[in-house]
């Protein structure tokens, strides 16, 4: 199974939190990026993992 893990760096976690919880449809969408830029985010970071 392929998995998707993320960090992001945020300006402030508790506004990054209500926008991230608010836009759930929005985190594997091309409109991700507006997202992020909506709730603070500073750097994103993906990694794609798969079981071994």
């Amino acid at each position: 199974m392929l998995r998707m893990l993320c960090n992001n760096n945020v300006a402030d976690f508790s506004k990054w939190t209500a926008v991230f919880d608010s836009h759930v449809g929005t985190h594997i969408s091309p409109d991700a990026a507006t997202a992020g830029k909506a709730s603070g985010v500073i750097e994103g970071n993906y990694w794609f993992l798969n079981d071994a």
